[in-house]
């Protein structure tokens, strides 16, 4: 069973995938789009005469509370995303936290999407590793989610990166009061199907080197 946080970002991308989430926000459409022509026009209409972008343009958030850059991290468009911090746009900007599943950031998203180029141009764009959502669930708590189900290629490596960048396994806990270990061995206690169609020996030796990586972390 997806996680809420995971639920919710599905649903976020489905909504958006039917255009009905950007009227009126060129930005916003076009990073949700990765249509970096698009996004480059949009920026470029939104300057003023020294070049440089409103922040509140920038970061305006749409229905759902999501800005352009975390639009641009759910639909894993790496190019967009580095458009849009080069604009001046938040690179941690977080969904409002009083909102169900709130204070998710782009890396949330690329993280349970499974879309490693995205979350590296956040990283390198400075965006933090160890972000919380009102649920106390990180991004690395979401990316071994995901990679434990089988549900991205790339999920593995996507936690590999989290890891390098500084991500927390020990010290940071959700809600319930576990860490991305406890969480992941809870998991492998329960043994938990995989994603449908997916080969449940490769699952395995993904879960173990999962336990491996955030086992010897020391963060």
């Amino acid at each position: 069973m997806r996680r809420a946080l995971a639920a919710l970002v599905l649903l976020v991308a489905a909504a958006a995938a039917q255009d009905t989430t950007c009227d009126g926000m060129p930005i916003c459409a076009a990073a949700a789009s990765g249509d970096t022509g698009a996004l480059t026009a949009a920026l470029a209409a939104a300057a003023d005469e020294h070049g440089r972008v409103d922040v509140g343009v920038a970061d305006a958030v749409d229905v759902d509370g999501w800005t352009a850059v975390m639009r641009a991290s759910l639909g894993g468009h790496a190019a967009a995303i580095e458009l849009l911090l080069k604009a001046g746009a938040d690179v941690d900007a977080a969904t409002p936290r009083e909102q169900p599943q709130g204070g998710a950031t782009g890396v949330h998203a690329a993280a349970i999407q499974g879309h490693l180029a995205a979350a590296k141009a956040l990283i390198a764009g400075g965006a933090s590793v160890n972000s919380v959502t009102a649920e106390g669930l990180t991004p690395l708590m979401e990316a071994a989610y995901e990679a434990h189900q089988g549900s991205h290629a790339e999920g593995t490596a996507l936690v590999k990166l989290l890891l390098a960048s500084g991500a927390r396994t020990r010290k940071l806990k959700d809600s319930a009061g576990d860490t991305a270990l406890m969480q992941l061995e809870k998991l492998m206690e329960t043994e938990t199907e995989p994603v449908r169609g997916v080969d449940p020996e490769k699952v395995a030796a993904v879960r173990a080197q999962l336990h491996e990586l955030l086992k010897h972390s020391e963060l």
